[in-house]
């Protein structure tokens, strides 16, 4: 049993043995053995706290930081913004919510910014769902109405900045594990494509590896790959980086398309886990591999085939982005499949729940269920339009 006693109270106890008021370590001993004996009754001991305790404890403190980290960084944003692409900033209700970083992944300088009009801002409002009750028009004015930013040169510079403000849904795919990791280096490929490089969906899946240009000979993680004439962004978390996540991806495509499926399973199976420490990679490692794959954006199916030739839907490319967004939301971290799979130690823990009652699914099992549907329902009417051509009969 643990008894504290406070200072305080120690030097008020030493009255009762003596009157010199002196500080000594055994008298003060004695006292406090002595005290213990006589006023047990009234002294309350120690009680070490319960795991629920613990657990509630180490969750607030992780809580506190995080949002103490969140607000950080958004004021980071903000007061960058106000120095290079004032626009953004008020424009929405809150600078890092979800609305107002998708404007900014989509216009994130003033150059295109400044290609708005009412009507594309108007559309583009309505593909992201925006549920405000601002009018394009209005939120047009705002655009309009705010100081001029920073534009060539200065403003293209800029934007790395920007992006590095606030933690893109990239580091959320997975990179290893089969067909997890197959699929989250794809979703981070189109992630880059549709955010980084703000490339329309139509635009993204129509891609070819001719379109690549790699950067000449140097280290691993110097000079970045170009797309189209546009260098690829990158530098930072590698997690997040922009340029690892092409190079990931090509790589994998290169042993999907080259080799074989069960080579990129063995190759994903053994992949090591992303971490913040871990070196940049922004060249891919079999350049002849990737370059003879027929697209960049294969469509792939829920046991990791790819389909060679054609493209991943545009329908799909929507359901992965949300799919990967929501991973970002709700775990902000790189989703990693364990190394080997946990051992049950309850048997009651494996037994299937009995009732009529079954748990509501979570988003990503719902986004995930709706991609499958869609990639079936796309080699479905392909199928069905071969066999009409088959059968259409010729005229003379």
């Amino acid at each position: 049993m643990v008894v504290v006693i406070p200072p305080k109270q120690i030097k008020n106890l030493r009255g009762r043995y003596g009157s010199a008021g002196n500080k000594d370590d055994r008298f003060d001993a004695y006292v406090l053995a002595d005290t213990l004996r006589t006023d047990r009754a009234r002294l309350r001991p120690l009680v070490p706290d319960s795991e629920a305790t613990v657990a509630l404890r180490a969750a607030v403190r992780a809580r506190k930081d995080l949002v103490e980290h969140r607000v950080a960084l958004c004021n980071q944003l903000r007061a960058h913004l106000q120095a290079f692409y004032p626009a953004p900033v008020g424009l929405f209700h809150e600078l890092d919510g979800d609305t107002s970083l998708k404007f900014l992944a989509r216009f994130d300088c003033q150059d295109r910014a400044d290609w708005l009009s009412p009507k594309r801002l108007a559309g583009f409002l309505k593909g992201i769902r925006y549920s405000g009750s601002t009018t394009p028009e209005a939120m047009h004015a705002r655009i309009t109405a705010a100081p001029h930013g920073a534009t060539g040169d200065l403003g293209a510079a800029t934007v790395h900045v920007t992006r590095a403000l606030w933690p893109p849904s990239r580091a959320a795919c997975a990179t290893r594990g089969w067909p997890a990791g197959l699929a989250g280096r794809r979703d981070a490929f189109l992630i880059v494509l549709a955010e980084s490089l703000g490339y329309p969906h139509r635009t993204a899946r129509g891609l070819r590896p001719a379109d690549i240009t790699e950067p000449p000979a140097g280290p691993p993680g110097g000079a970045v790959p170009c797309l189209q004439g546009r260098a690829v962004p990158g530098g930072g978390d590698p997690r997040t980086c922009p340029a690892c996540a092409v190079a990931r991806w090509l790589d994998i495509l290169g042993v999907a398309d080259g080799v074989g499926r069960g080579s990129a399973r063995m190759a994903l199976t053994a992949a090591d886990a992303r971490t913040p420490t871990s070196p940049h990679q922004h060249t891919p490692s079999e350049p002849a591999r990737w370059r003879a794959a027929a697209v960049l954006l294969p469509a792939i199916d829920r046991h990791g085939w790819l389909d060679d030739y054609r493209p991943v839907s545009t329908r799909a490319i929507r359901t992965r982005l949300a799919l990967a967004a929501g991973r970002a939301d709700t775990e902000g971290l790189l989703t990693e499949p364990p190394d080997t799979p946990p051992e049950a130690t309850d048997p009651a823990a494996t037994t299937a729940p009995t009732g009529p009652a079954r748990p509501a699914p979570e988003l990503h099992e719902v986004l995930t269920l709706l991609d499958d549907l869609a990639e079936d329902a796309d080699a479905l009417n392909t199928h069905i339009q071969a066999l009409l051509d088959d059968h259409r009969p010729s005229r003379r």
